[in-house]
């Protein structure tokens, strides 16, 4: 028994040794790596770039403002040389590290077709040591879209994803995939299955070419809920009063032509006798 404790504690202190190490040696890693990092400079030219997206929800489709808002993980990943190291001689563990995105190089990838409404989610970059870098942000975008009135169903409406200043010299996309396997169903609006192809184009203000990722969104939208308006019924109550009617009117007159004429005369021998 008194073996196993023994055995017991000298794990917990090598491990936590281990730790010590491992925090120690990341820490230095980090300093040297960065210590002269210029993160305006691309790690090479052309960048080749990885790319993916992976599709979560269909927020909105508005045929009015011909915009559809979409949430969905943008993920690149490329090469930088000059964040390689080895794991070995900095006695770090793990074969990669976690640094702030303002930190590196990030590839010039902005949706060209609309504009990202919120950050969703921030991650920081991973760096393996292999220079490898990879990062994923979760973003809501709105896309501008020309919508039919609903319903509809199967709308194609490309997502337009690609470098600003950055021609095909300088950024180049290996590949794009999209994955909606994930995607949350249900709504008015949902998505069918989209496609990802790489396109280059030549621009009229610039003599060479840009690449970008086009998503195609398949759309699909019911018809609005009917909704029926409550009928307001105004209830009058008027006082009726009935046409004169003679037969009713001779009915109410005719005892007063009796009773008229003896009142009188009782009234006349009431005086004689007085």
């Amino acid at each position: 028994m008194t073996s196993c404790w023994m055995l017991s504690g000298l794990l917990i202190l090598s491990m936590s040794g281990l730790s010590a190490a491992n925090v120690e040696g990341e820490t230095r890693l980090k300093g040297l790596l960065f210590s002269h990092y210029d993160k305006t400079v691309a790690p090479e030219t052309p960048l080749v770039l990885t790319f993916s997206t992976a599709l979560k929800k269909l927020v909105d489709a508005n045929p009015d403002k011909g915009l559809v808002t979409v949430d969905l993980f943008l993920s690149q990943s490329w090469q930088d040389s000059r964040l390689a190291w080895d794991p070995q001689e900095f006695n770090v563990t793990d074969q990669s590290i976690i640094v702030p995105r303002e930190w590196v190089f990030l590839p010039d990838m902005k949706l060209q077709n609309g504009f990202v409404t919120e950050l969703l989610a921030d991650p920081e970059v991973l760096i393996y040591s292999n220079g490898g870098a990879y990062y994923v942000p979760y973003v809501r975008a709105e896309v501008y879209c020309d919508l039919p009135s609903k319903p509809f169903e199967g709308l194609i409406c490309d997502v337009r994803i690609g470098p600003w200043s950055r021609t095909s010299n300088r950024i180049t996309i290996e590949s794009f995939t999209v994955d909606d396997s994930a995607v949350q169903l249900g709504g008015q609006c949902t998505l069918g299955k989209s496609e990802a192809k790489i396109v280059r184009q030549l621009f009229p203000c610039c003599p060479e070419t840009y690449e970008a990722a086009i998503l195609s969104l398949n759309v699909s939208c019911q018809a609005p809920e009917s909704s029926f308006p409550v009928a307001k019924v105004n209830v009058t109550c008027e006082l009726v009063n009935p046409a004169p009617n003679s037969a009713v009117e001779s009915h109410y007159l005719f005892p007063y032509f009796f009773v008229a004429p003896i009142y009188i005369v009782l009234h006349s021998l009431t005086g004689l006798l007085g």
